[in-house]
């Protein structure tokens, strides 16, 4: 058991392979529909002038 503790923090404090991480591209996400969120078809601001109304899409 006393070996164990030892090679247990040994091995936790060996450094992990890292990978390269590549970063998205705007043709990448646009080509994804599911990145994409519902479009918007009329919008509108309310009465107050602070908000802002909107009809979605509807699928299909």
């Amino acid at each position: 058991m006393r070996r164990l503790i030892p090679a247990a923090l040994l091995a936790a404090a060996l450094p992990l392979p890292s990978f390269a991480v590549t970063p998205i591209t705007l043709d990448q996400a646009m080509a994804a529909p599911d990145w994409i969120g519902t479009p918007v078809e009329t919008a509108w601001w309310g009465w107050d002038s602070k908000t802002a109304y909107y009809q979605q899409k509807r699928a299909g």
